[in-house]
């Protein structure tokens, strides 16, 4: 029995040496799979980057597009509201065509979503968040456009100078909000590619 003892007492370095080994390896496989996690992270959020800056500078080119088409329905509708505050025989109908800004706010959301953002830096996230808050003011005053048009076609010839003040008013609203959301956008884009 002795015997026995003696040849375990001689195995315990190799045994231990073994174990450490494992452990090692083991150690170093949780690390290498770690390392790719955090690869995977990075490239994930660089992607999400790209894309919130190209979808904000696919806004600003649409809202820089539409500012020159709400400056002129802007311009008809005060020209119409002078006719008929100087009661000019010529005041005609007040006639425009109104067309939407259609801008995404995908990418950002998905970032979010995924939680990818929280791999960004604190004045990238800052900064999106104010840019994506600006489009969202610019949405709404958008909407309350769109509500106003829509009951042009329901008003009577009486209301419609009324209507016109309102709306001329809300347009130019807009318009303003568009230029400092476009001076805004420009700015973060800019940013981009100076990093």
């Amino acid at each position: 029995m002795t015997k026995l003892k003696y040849k375990f007492a001689e195995r315990v370095p190799d045994i231990l040496l073994e174990s450490f080994f494992i452990v090692v390896a083991l150690l170093l496989a949780l690390a290498l799979d770690q390392w790719r996690d955090e690869q995977k992270g990075l490239e994930l959020a660089k992607n999400a980057k790209s894309a919130i800056y190209a979808e904000l500078t696919d806004n600003k080119q649409k809202l820089d597009d539409k500012i020159i088409a709400h400056e002129k329905i802007l311009e008809a509708i005060n020209s119409y509201i002078k006719k008929v505050d100087e009661k000019e025989s010529n005041a005609n109908e007040l006639e425009f065509e109104y067309t939407m800004v259609l801008i995404s706010s995908s990418a950002w959301n998905s970032a979010k979503m995924t939680q990818v953002v929280q791999s960004f830096s604190f004045k990238e996230i800052t900064s999106f968040s104010q840019m994506y808050q600006m489009q969202d003011l610019y949405l709404s005053n958008q909407d309350k456009i769109i509500d106003k048009v829509m009951e042009m076609g329901e008003l009577k010839e009486d209301e419609l100078h009324g209507f016109a003040k309102g709306l001329s008013h809300r347009l130019a609203i807009l318009i303003e909000i568009n230029k400092s959301f476009s001076k805004g956008l420009e700015s973060v884009i800019t940013q981009s590619s100076s990093s």
